[in-house]
């Protein structure tokens, strides 16, 4: 069950997948608020996917704006509830995600962006005349999808109260700036900036091949006036339903103003790249990313972006988690991993996860670890241990819930006994970073161990150690 929205306080919308059970492909079922009882369900099958977006504005309209996947890609749709009736934006002349954010107020038009290998371009439809029209605006991003979450976006662009469009966009190189487009005259007046605008350098789209021949999106920056091959910061977002897009990001340029390269690769499970992409890791938890990874690695150094023998990888959560399994099943392709709050132990992590948790990797597994444990010893970095090569970095919470505390000491325990080169700092939190100047130190330590691992230096600083509380008893 997902969280839904409510118009006038009469209908309720919510994700639901029991038409589907055990499978992450939604159906929409709208109900009474005060009674409780369905009104109405909206699916197109359990291949296709629907997700509610946003009731209509209208006072007394309940139409409900959905995104559907009849077609294997995203695509907006209207849908009445009461009659159910529709209109659907089919758009078959796009290729890639046409992602649904918004509403006009007078219910008129929906709000856009069409995602295609990356690239944002933001469009509006007009219900009336049925007609697609795109709005001018500068490279970037428009919004940033969230997984999981009571909403589908992290940040998005949407109507303003006074009828224009209001454009939140963001670039590797800039950060959130607010745009204002005038739909009758296209004007979009400059913002004036609260803060001076931090400088930064742009990342560049690339396009990878992983190892079947499936497209893979990678974001690529580097110091401006590199020429020659230079130490590379692979980072591998979390999710895995979640997507690396064209937005500020301090890190990447902090690593850039160090003179060390930065890509971000969209790997298999990436959103915003169709159905069949977003699911491609399913059943074979890591296989298909680990072919991804490779082969964007490869192409980085090959493209002469990357030094071949000083490339980090780096990620949070699902991310650390193929950091750690990338240095643990490819290991002559890293200089070091360093991983935040990662999945190290899918069978050891199983008991202390959230009961939402457990339920959601048993249905991407295929099975629970009790009936099928080979598969997720087979998709565990501990259980590579003994291959690694590469030092390894943890940044662990001590209260995780997704990712507990005991199986990622497990695992540097495991890797320091194996003769590994391992450190685990913890911090006192749960799933994420508690603040900017805890994110600023973590830099700084990130940093530093690409340093000392081009210098030689060993990353680590004694026996690994499992701080005392309640959660790690």
């Amino acid at each position: 069950m997902g969280t839904g929205e409510m118009t006038g306080g009469r209908l309720l919308a919510i994700d639901t997948t029991d038409h589907n059970p055990g499978v992450r492909r939604f159906a929409v079922t709208v109900l009474a608020t005060d009674t409780g009882a369905v009104l109405a369900r909206l699916t197109d099958g359990p291949q296709s996917p629907v997700r509610a977006v946003r009731f209509s504005p209208v006072e007394g309209d309940g139409r409900l704006l959905v995104s559907t996947e009849r077609t294997g890609f995203a695509r907006p749709c209207v849908w009445n509830p009461a009659d159910g009736s529709r209109i659907d934006v089919d758009a078959p002349h796009l290729d890639g995600d046409l992602v649904a954010l918004d509403w006009s107020d007078d219910g008129s038009r929906v709000l856009l962006v069409h995602v295609d290998e990356g690239i944002h371009r933001v469009l509006e439809f007009d219900l009336r005349s049925r007609a697609l029209a795109a709005i001018a605006h500068p490279a970037g991003a428009y919004f940033e999808p969230d997984v999981a979450a009571a909403h589908l976006n992290q940040w998005a662009s949407h109507y303003a109260a006074d009828g224009r469009i209001r454009l939140l966009h963001q670039r590797f190189d800039r950060p959130l700036t607010v745009l204002h487009v005038d739909r009758t005259t296209g004007e979009q007046p400059a913002p004036a900036p609260a803060t001076p605008r931090a400088s930064g350098v742009r990342a560049h789209s690339r396009t990878v091949r992983s190892t079947d021949g499936t497209p893979l999106q990678l974001w690529v920056c580097r110091p401006p006036d590199a020429e020659e091959p230079l130490p590379l910061v692979l980072n591998l977002h979390g999710g895995p339903n979640l997507v690396s897009v064209d937005s500020y990001h301090p890190q990447a340029q902090a690593w850039v103003a160090s003179g060390v390269a930065y890509a971000s690769l969209n790997y298999r499970g990436s959103v915003t790249f169709g159905r069949r992409f977003r699911e491609g890791f399913i059943g074979t938890i890591g296989d298909r990313e680990l072919e991804d990874i490779e082969s964007a690695v490869r192409r980085l150094v090959a493209d002469g972006v990357a030094h071949p023998d000083r490339v980090f990888v780096t990620g949070a959560s699902y991310g650390g988690f193929l950091s750690l399994l990338s240095v643990g099943r490819l290991p002559k392709l890293f200089a070091g991993a360093m991983a935040f709050v990662p999945m190290a132990d899918w069978v050891g992590a199983y008991d202390d996860m959230n009961p939402a948790l457990r339920a959601a990797w048993k249905a991407f597994f295929g099975a629970a670890p009790d009936l099928d444990p080979d598969r997720y010893r087979h998709s565990s970095p501990i259980t590579y241990v003994g291959s690694v090569r590469a030092p390894v970095w943890i940044r662990q919470a001590t209260h995780d819930t997704r990712t507990p505390p005991r199986q990622a000491y497990a695992y540097a325990k495991a890797l320091q006994d194996a003769g590994g080169d391992v450190a685990i700092d913890w911090f006192s939190g749960g799933h994420e970073t508690s603040s900017r100047g805890q994110e600023i130190h973590d830099q700084q330590r990130m940093t530093d161990l690409v340093r000392a691992a081009i210098e030689g230096a060993p990353w680590s600083r004694g026996p690994v150690e499992l701080p005392s509380g309640p959660s790690l008893a």
